[in-house]
Parts: structure tokens; C-alpha cells; sequence
């Protein structure tokens, strides 16, 4: 499994050198969880992007939750489900299906995910983690395509150092455009997690 975690390494850090985008923002995540119920701010540095959501998990495998979240001028509405599916061979696999819906002139339309990861602890407080999720969108609207096709690509890689209840991660995220954009490099991404457990 540290074979998955290098390769993650080197389709994230390959393409610093050719996106234009890269580093112009940066995200920072506040994490409250609890044993069924969970709080998740985020906040983009050097955008206008913030939101707020919140989880519920009524038996092990599987979680709601609901994300408020605003952009400038526009709000969204985003409605979450999420189902884990278990580990095999050391791999977490997992997958989602939202419903996102905004204010003004934006198409709703929903959308669904597979989610892979992959994490090695340290000792005790440390962890490394990787993690590809690529995802497909659904349009409500006649005019545009639903092809099937996937639509981009969400891929990170980071540490979590912990002590006690409260998790502290460093990570770097990388967009791809999907099938269209022939899975080129979107932007780039440093971001962080700071995860406290009640």
C-alpha cells in the first residue's frame, strides 16, 4: 500500500510545473465529531467560497448530512449521503451521492462519487493518507449533457499528527478536469485540517 500512496505523490506533484492555477487559494477545514453527529466549517483563503455543514451518521455505515455554503453572490444547498462500503486489502472504499442546488442563474443537479483511500499510521501519533475520488455529474436541466462520463477528479494526499482528541493535517489537493478536459490538470491546492473529537 505504500506503492498507492507514491504513486498518489507523483500525479499530485507532477503537474505543479504546468497549471496555471495553482496555490491561489488555500482551504482550511474545522472538524467537530462525534460519535454520530459532526460539524465541518470551511474556509478558502484568497476566495469567497465558505461553508458550513453538518453530518449525521444513524448506524455505522452510513452518513447524511447537509452543507450550506455561499460563493460571492451565490448560495448553495448541497443534500449528502454517503455509504461506506469497507476495506479490503488495506483500501477504504466508500461512495456519495449529493443534490446540489443554488440561487440565482446555476443549473442544480446531482452528484455522485466513488471515494478510495489509503492510510498508514506512525506509531501513535502519526499517519499518512491518501485519497481519489472521482466524481460524475447529473444535470436537472434538458439542455445539458448527462453522458455518463466522469466530470473531474479529486485527489489529496496529507498527514494527520494527533494527540489526544484533537487531529492537526496538512494536505495538498489536487483538481483534474474529467473525461472532456482529457483528465488535464485543473489547479492546485495546500490545505488543512484541524479535527477535534468529542
Amino acid at each position: 500500500m505504500i506503492k498507492f500512496l507514491l504513486i498518489l505523490l507523483v500525479v499530485l506533484v507532477s503537474p505543479f510545473s504546468v497549471a496555471g492555477d495553482d496555490f491561489k487559494t488555500s482551504e482550511h477545514n474545522f472538524n467537530f465529531q462525534g460519535d454520530k453527529l459532526g460539524l465541518k466549517v470551511r474556509s478558502l483563503y484568497g476566495s469567497s467560497y465558505n461553508h458550513l455543514e453538518f453530518g449525521y451518521k444513524p448506524w455505522k455505515p452510513v452518513e447524511v448530512g447537509f452543507r450550506y455554503a455561499e460563493s460571492g453572490s451565490t448560495t448553495e444547498s448541497n443534500y449528502k449521503l454517503k455509504h461506506t462500503l469497507g476495506k479490503w486489502w488495506g483500501v477504504d472504499m466508500a461512495h456519495q451521492l449529493e443534490y446540489r442546488t443554488f440561487s440565482g442563474d446555476t443549473t442544480d443537479y446531482y452528484r455522485w462519487r466513488i471515494i478510495v483511500g489509503y492510510k498508514k499510521k506512525f506509531g501513535d501519533n502519526w499517519a499518512v493518507w491518501g485519497k481519489v475520488q472521482p466524481r460524475w455529474k447529473y444535470y436537472t436541466a434538458n439542455d445539458l449533457v448527462n453522458d455518463g462520463a466522469i466530470d473531474d477528479i479529486k485527489s489529496q494526499i496529507g498527514v494527520d499528527y494527533t494527540r489526544n482528541k484533537v487531529t492537526f493535517t496538512p494536505f495538498i489537493q489536487v483538481m483534474n478536469h474529467g473525461d472532456a478536459g482529457g483528465y488535464r490538470m485543473d489547479n492546485t491546492t495546500l490545505g488543512t485540517n484541524l479535527t477535534i473529537k468529542f
